[in-house]
């Protein structure tokens, strides 16, 4: 799988050709970055590297999966010297965000890992083992800041936009604070005032190189990436102003591209502003939840309808003006400009001299098919029908079942405070203690 140094490449060389080959009236297309997860991931992996720590957290973690890997022999040796199943989690190098779980577990299993190596170091019969993974972990065993790696590796995600190039709002080391969880393994490992130093640089360095990957990777930095922002419906809600100006921004980048002209980007400014007016959408806008919906099927249902396209969707409301009679359906409805669109597709009625076999033969079977419509739409509905009686029956055994259990606990918390009484009266309230 090509990385995204492949891929703006690609990009690089296509803008170039078709610079050269394309009229200067000719629309460019639209580059709006890479990835972003990929981005994120990325710097990561830089941040933790060994050219900005000495943690070699990539080393030891993705060594301490493949030493017990598909080995049931050491697998059994690390429960019986230490008495526990947990094993090593599988260590992604192109997917850091998801490798806050594998630092954990490692975390966790350093000790079972020490009394493992103390066992087969203490047993004659052990001839050891001379592989890579076993000599990296080993070296991370005698690191005494190797917990404390794991945890910041785990718990310190969350990247705040600074000023890189501006010395003065930076932190320094000396002031550098944890969160609590990294504290607490901190205080465990009783470390000198030498080594906090050391802790604290190397996660300011960390910090630095993530920010300093993502700053020059991250689509952010494109005008575009920003400014469709504009449909952000939380956004829309608290402040519209930056929404509109955030609109301006995205029809000029498109007409810089050569994608639509001035009429259009004022005509698409001045029907989103009609748009965002309308009290009934206003108040949709903070009724938004992204973690439910969509946003393409959130603005769907407002018919935001870019201007560029508006003739033909008219064309087709006329068309379904003429069609749509009293009492019609939906399917009639399709039905009729599926046979207006492919009659149009052909080039007309009069165009349309060799039919085929199968379109007659559906024209004359077309009262039958008729007849059989309302005995197919009464089964739907009965099958509709059983599947809402099957549900509100489960839903009304689930309910009875919950009443049980909150019955069963009450009479339950009865009879310990009941005993608990005869307790206090037989031997006093030490006993409770």
């Amino acid at each position: 799988m090509d990385g995204p140094n492949v891929n703006l490449k690609l990009v690089s060389d296509l803008e170039t050709y078709l610079t050269k080959t394309n009229d200067e009236d000719d629309p460019m297309f639209v580059f709006m970055g890479t990835c972003g997860l990929r981005v994120v991931n990325n710097a990561f992996k830089t941040g933790f590297s060994d050219k900005f720590s000495k943690w070699y957290v990539i080393s030891f973690l993705r060594s301490l999966y493949n030493l017990f890997k598909d080995v049931p022999a050491r697998r059994s040796d690390l429960i019986r010297h230490s008495n526990s199943h947990l094993m090593p989690l599988k260590f992604c190098s192109v997917r850091w965000l998801n490798n806050a779980a594998v630092a954990l577990r490692a975390k966790d299993m350093l000790p079972n890992l020490a009394d493992f190596k103390s066992g087969i170091e203490a047993d004659p019969d052990h001839k050891g083992s001379k592989s890579y993974s076993w000599g990296v972990v080993k070296d991370a065993l005698k690191d005494k800041l190797m917990p404390c790696n794991q945890e910041v590796l785990s718990k310190e995600t969350s990247i705040r936009r600074i000023d890189l190039n501006d010395d003065k709002i930076l932190i320094s080391p000396k002031n550098f604070s944890f969160r609590f969880s990294i504290k607490a393994e901190i205080s465990k490992l009783k470390l000198t005032k030498e080594e906090m130093q050391t802790v604290k640089e190397d996660c300011v360095k960390i910090i630095k190189a993530i920010c300093l990957k993502i700053f020059d990777k991250s689509p952010l930095k494109y005008k575009l990436c920003r400014a469709i922002r504009f449909c952000d419906p939380g956004l829309l809600a608290h402040d519209t102003k930056v929404c509109l100006t955030r609109l301006e921004n995205a029809p000029t980048v498109f007409m810089e591209k050569k994608w639509i002209k001035g009429t259009q980007g004022d005509a698409l400014l001045k029907e989103f502003k009609e748009l965002c007016s309308k009290p009934s959408v206003r108040a949709s806008f903070g009724l938004y939840d992204k973690e439910k919906e969509r946003l393409d099927h959130f603005w769907r249902t407002k018919v935001l309808i870019l201007s560029q396209g508006n003739a033909f969707v008219e064309r087709g409301f006329s068309i379904n003006k003429e069609v749509i009679i009293e009492n019609q359906q939906n399917k009639s409805l399709v039905g009729q400009r599926q046979v207006y669109d492919g009659i149009k597709n052909l080039g007309g009625v009069l165009e349309m001299t060799d039919i085929p076999k199968q379109m007659i033969l559906k024209v004359r079977n077309s009262r039958d098919l008729y007849q059989e419509s309302p005995k197919k739409s009464r089964e739907e509905k009965q099958e509709k029908g059983m599947e809402e009686t099957q549900r509100k029956r489960l839903a009304e055994e689930v309910k009875e079942l919950k009443k049980k259990k909150v019955k069963l606990l009450a009479d339950q918390q009865k009879e310990i405070d009941k005993i608990d009484e005869e307790l206090v009266m037989l031997c006093g309230a030490s006993v409770l203690v």
